[in-house]
């Protein structure tokens, strides 16, 4: 199952999405070795990583990364192709 089938199946709210990789893409898990742990997205959205709570470590950070991420996730919604 590739991203795209697994957004349209899970159809998770945006808004939740946007929060949750506001705080995980400058987590240590995201972060550490260059970010050779971050989940593919297929898998992070079949686990429902949108419902996954803060860590301690993990702070909301405006950076260039999340904002693109916004970005890419607003053209998914929005039917539009990156």
């Amino acid at each position: 199952m590739n991203a795209r089938k697994a957004w349209s199946k899970h159809a998770p709210p945006l808004e939740a999405v946007l929060q949750a990789l506001a705080w995980q893409v400058v987590s240590p898990q995201w972060t550490r070795d260059d970010g050779q742990y971050i989940p593919l997205p297929t898998t992070w959205l079949n686990r429902g990583g949108w419902e996954d709570e803060p860590t301690r470590a993990a702070k909301p950070a405006h950076s260039e990364r999340s904002s693109a991420i916004h970005q890419a996730l607003k053209e998914v919604e929005h039917g539009q192709p990156s």
